[in-house]
């Protein structure tokens, strides 16, 4: 049985710091784990997480012996989310012979389409390719590395070599510290000292591989699918404990390009993913309206058509039906592969459309209820930092930014 004030607030603290990666839409492990003391208490239960990002609740599940699944329809988020469950060191023996390795491919062809070529200059894209496919070369890996099992390692060392390219790509970076720009020909980046970008990359392996202790191998499965089409078996997952894309308009696809570029994901499906992206800022040809909107949801749509902004009746329209239309798909999903009496926990947070506040619970709800989940709790922290600030023009509508992040809980 669950008990409301048990539930620790989902607020990412200092912990999150020491992470190769940290995405937005998280949470904290001690909340994970919380929540997995006071639900599951069966260790055969399969937990699912359909938006696992950088894989907090797969690793807090390996904690707890507790086999779990997390998709991502990112597979930048498949990397490090498997990189995570690294679960002992890669001894020095090793290293030496993968940096011997790499200091020996220092060029290789590539093709005119690859995607690192709209950051870098072509020697520059050259050779990071040539560091990729030696990495991949090291794991005896033939396919790209975003669509392929690669081995906890692999990922590992790619979730590093992510880290050390993106300083070299700080002018790429803008006031919004989720969106990459794409630079000008002449304006792409040029790395010289080659030498020591794969000599700061060895260090930063040392250095990550200073958290990683000895622990039991992750029996979790980690893949690549939509959280909308998640390929698993009906009736198979027993909890599911996520934090969904909020409804903010930040790109996640765009935030990791340079991560997608190193991956050798196709150019020409970027911009595929962005769409199939729950809270993609970008606009679907033809957007579903195969439901109707449930009481909340269409008193906030009737209230930011009327607003007097200019985009109000005609791209946030949209952008609202699309995002609103991804959770309708989802959670009939979801609900489609939990038991019955399985419990979904997810963490969601508020965001502003002008001065008009969105409480992003109250979607959640009306839109779960739909399928025929049964709201079961629903408990509600302050969250005064948060990324509302990001548009300086808020300030022209209100001056109050906080808002409320939230723990829901279904059953089925």
């Amino acid at each position: 049985m669950y008990i409301e004030n048990s539930f620790v607030s989902p607020k990412r603290s200092s912990e999150s710091s020491n992470r190769l990666f940290k995405y937005y839409a998280g949470y904290s492990t001690d909340f994970v784990r919380s929540t997995l003391d006071q639900l599951v208490k069966n260790k055969k239960a399969i937990i699912l997480d359909p938006w696992n990002g950088a894989g907090t609740t797969t690793q807090v599940c390996n904690e707890f012996s507790l086999r779990s699944i997390g998709i991502d329809i990112n597979p930048v988020a498949v990397v490090l989310a498997k990189a995570g469950s690294l679960n002992k060191p890669i001894s020095e023996k090793r290293l030496n012979k993968l940096f011997e390795h790499l200091s020996h491919n220092s060029v290789v062809e590539i093709d005119e389409c690859d995607f690192l070529l709209q950051f870098f200059e072509i020697k520059t894209a050259q050779f990071l390719r040539a560091c990729e496919r030696g990495i991949a070369v090291f794991f005896k890996m033939k396919g790209a590395a975003w669509n392929s099992d690669l081995s906890v390692d692999h990922a590992f060392l790619l979730s590093v070599f992510f880290k050390v390219v993106k300083l070299y790509c700080k002018e790429l970076e803008g006031s919004n510290p989720t969106w990459i720009k794409i630079p000008k020909e002449e304006c792409r980046i040029k790395i010289t000292r080659k030498k020591e970008l794969l000599s700061k990359f060895r260090s930063e392996v040392v250095l990550a591989l200073q958290s990683v202790s000895e622990s039991k191998e992750s029996s979790a499965r980690i893949y690549l699918a939509d959280s909308k089409l998640t390929g698993l078996k009906a009736s198979s997952v027993d909890f599911i404990v996520s934090s969904p894309p909020y409804l903010t308009r930040i790109d996640y696809v765009v935030s990791v390009y340079i991560e997608l570029a190193i991956l050798n994901f196709p150019s020409e499906k970027v911009k595929q993913l962005r769409d199939a992206t729950i809270g993609t800022p970008t606009m679907i040809s033809e957007v579903s309206h195969s439901f109707t909107l449930p009481s909340y949801c269409l008193s906030l749509m009737e209230e930011i058509r009327g607003h007097h902004s200019v985009s109000s009746t005609g791209y946030y329209d949209k952008f609202f039906w699309q995002y609103v239309n991804g959770i309708f798909l989802s959670s009939k999903e979801l609900y489609r592969v939990v038991k019955k009496n399985g419990v979904g926990v997810f963490v969601v947070q508020d965001s502003y459309y002008k001065d008009i506040k969105i409480d992003l619970s109250q979607i959640f709800i009306e839109i779960f209820q739909l399928h025929g989940w049964k709201l079961k709790m629903v408990k509600s922290f302050s969250v005064k930092q948060n990324m509302t600030y990001i548009n300086s023009r808020s300030r022209n509508y209100r001056k109050d930014n906080s808002i409320n992040e939230h723990v829901i809980m279904f059953e089925k």
